[in-house]
């Protein structure tokens, strides 16, 4: 248990500031944790001069060695997460990504904003009216919505009206573009 709670602290800290929020699996987290150790041990080592294991395992509750392999433990994780973020991960952000998409697209774009919509069977374009967003469900509703109807090639084949207002629950919605303008006119 001593040789993989370094690791452990350090892996869990890199995923969080990197946004690395994919669900490992106990046997990952293990390998991860294990060999994020055996790399927070090295300097930790060198440091206090304690050399096997029987050493390390009586003196690490002792509050100078414990104070140095949580600090190796959080300047490990949080350094390497640091690094990865800039280099590799600058976009990516941890947290809901429907909400975010949502706030994100009512900064940046002027009202009234449209939306298509693929749900499981069709594609609709319209103005987006209301979307849910924190703990209320990720529904829309869509003013004016129009069905579009596609030939085998893609192109527009038909549009039809929907009515005035069209509700589309979560679970139906498969993919959504936020446009800052009409895609098609009438």
């Amino acid at each position: 248990m001593i040789l993989v709670v370094p690791g452990f602290v350090a892996v869990k800290i890199f995923a969080r500031i990197t946004a690395f929020d994919r669900k490992l699996s106990d046997f990952d987290t293990t390998v991860y944790s294990l060999g994020t150790s055996l790399a927070i041990y090295v300097p930790f080592i060198l440091i206090t001069g304690l050399d096997n294991i029987d050493k390390i395992r009586d003196s690490i509750l002792l509050p100078c060695n414990l104070g140095l392999i949580v600090g190796l433990s959080v300047g490990t994780g949080g350094l390497t997460g640091i690094a990865v973020k800039l280099l590799f991960r600058r976009k990516f952000k941890w947290g809901d990504v429907w909400h975010r998409s949502v706030v994100e697209i009512q900064k940046r774009l002027l009202p009234p904003f449209f939306v298509i919509v693929h749900t499981d069977k069709q594609e609709i374009v319209g103005q987006l009216l209301s979307a849910g967003t924190g703990e209320q469900p990720k529904d829309l509703l869509i003013f004016q919505p129009k069905l579009i109807i596609r030939n085998p090639d893609f192109s527009v084949k038909e549009q039809m009206d929907l009515g005035s207002d069209l509700f589309i629950p979560e679970d139906s919605i498969r993919s959504i573009v936020f446009l800052s303008k009409p895609l098609l006119q009438n």
